[in-house]
């Protein structure tokens, strides 16, 4: 069992405006280490990095485009 949800990023159980901003910082290399983030839910598409590709996704999970249950994306 995992302890986390795919795309949650501070853990607190909901997709918020939160989580899509911890992504930006990220992919953005700005990120502080303060913070309690889990990398591993960042990476929603499964590629193993956290790129752009995942912000998409967090973003479209925030406005609810996509459900939990499609992440993660596996683009291979």
């Amino acid at each position: 069992d995992k302890s986390y949800l795919f795309g949650d990023l501070n853990n607190d159980g909901k997709y918020t405006a939160a989580d899509s901003m911890f992504i930006r910082l990220i992919v953005a290399e700005m990120d502080k280490p303060e913070q309690n983030i889990n990398y591993t839910a960042a990476d929603v598409n499964g590629d193993g990095k956290c790129t752009a590709a995942d912000v998409m996704y967090i973003r479209r999970l925030v406005a609810e485009l996509i459900s939990p249950e499609e992440l993660p994306v596996n683009m291979q």
